[in-house]
């Protein structure tokens, strides 16, 4: 069974918001925005709530080794790909570092220097505890400087590989997220986390695709322990749901406490009709279907990215 790892990010900053946190400084010692490249296959568009397929800000060099904004869809399709992008049948959001090597798709683009950074303030992962799936916003830590001239926070700066696909539609480009072991304090969580490039210099050597091979660009991938979290509502579940309320911080046991209490309700009314059906009786009031308490129950703890189970314990933010 494979386990996807970071498959729903956030990223609430505007363009002109991005440029100016990706601002770095040239050889030449200056500091400059990258710009960005219009993309006729997609835009990029802020939102609470990314899942596949949605278009990304992705920091990569272009053909003059000028550092570029592009906006580009998650979900690896790659240029081999015959026909229509959306007929390619595999969900290629993530690469584990451990395999990558071995996967033609990925290696190809590895070695024809198609590195780039995924940028988002944050992604959410889900815990299993018993039956609940507990979501969680995952950030920077509070405590990591934030960029230079502004009080903004740092940007999470993810490793990536991309690709362009052409087809009869036209060109699109896609990227995927390269995984790596957990750290040891993300491990309560997950046992993998997105491969993060947490310096200005471990930045310019994975986008310095002429002067560092892949091979020790690959040594730049390690598990950090730069990341803090929070619960938050399973509202966040729902891809659809693109709002503020996605990050707002939840009391992680007032949650449990619903969950009990809608399996008390949904318990205690499968004894009532049992009651009721033995005893021939007929009951004065409107009939509740234990169904519908049972849809809703698992409404309250659904959600489409299924991790690991983990070990129930207190989790630190």
């Amino acid at each position: 069974h494979i386990v996807m790892m970071c498959g729903r990010t956030a990223c609430v900053r505007s363009s002109k918001e991005i440029a100016q946190a990706c601002s770095y400084q040239t050889k030449t010692g200056s500091i400059v925005q990258p710009q960005w490249v219009n993309s006729s296959s997609c835009s990029y568009k802020p939102s609470y709530n990314k899942g596949p397929k949605s278009s990304s800000a992705v920091l990569l060099i272009n053909c003059n080794y000028e550092r570029v904004l592009q906006p580009m869809q998650w979900g690896l399709v790659p240029s081999w790909h015959k026909g229509c992008p959306k007929t390619f049948a595999f969900n290629m959001i993530n690469a584990r570092l451990d395999t990558l090597t071995n996967k033609k798709s990925f290696m190809n683009i590895l070695q024809k220097g198609q590195r780039c950074i995924v940028l988002a303030d944050g992604f959410y992962e889900w815990q299993t505890i018993g039956t609940k799936k507990q979501p969680y916003y995952i950030h920077l830590k509070d405590d990591i400087k934030p960029q230079p001239d502004t009080e903004e926070k740092q940007m999470l700066t993810m490793a990536g590989l991309f690709d362009k696909h052409s087809s009869e539609e036209g060109e699109i480009y896609t990227y995927t997220i390269i995984t790596v072991d957990a750290s040891d304090t993300f491990k309560v969580l997950h046992d993998r986390m997105p491969a993060i490039l947490n310096s200005p210099d471990a930045v310019d050597k994975w986008l310095d695709t002429t002067s560092v091979t892949w091979e020790n660009a690959l040594k730049l991938l390690l598990p950090l322990d730069c990341l803090q979290w929070y619960p938050v509502s399973t509202f966040v579940n729902n891809v659809r749901h693109d709002s503020s309320n996605c990050l707002k911080r939840i009391d992680e046991n007032d949650g449990a406490r619903k969950s009990r209490s809608c399996l008390l309700m949904h318990n205690w009314l499968k004894v009532s009709d049992t009651n009721s059906s033995s005893s021939n009786r007929v009951c004065d009031a409107p009939s509740v279907s234990s169904n519908k308490i049972s849809d809703k129950t698992s409404e309250l703890s659904t959600e489409t990215h299924k991790p690991p189970s983990a070990v129930k314990g207190k989790i630190s933010s």
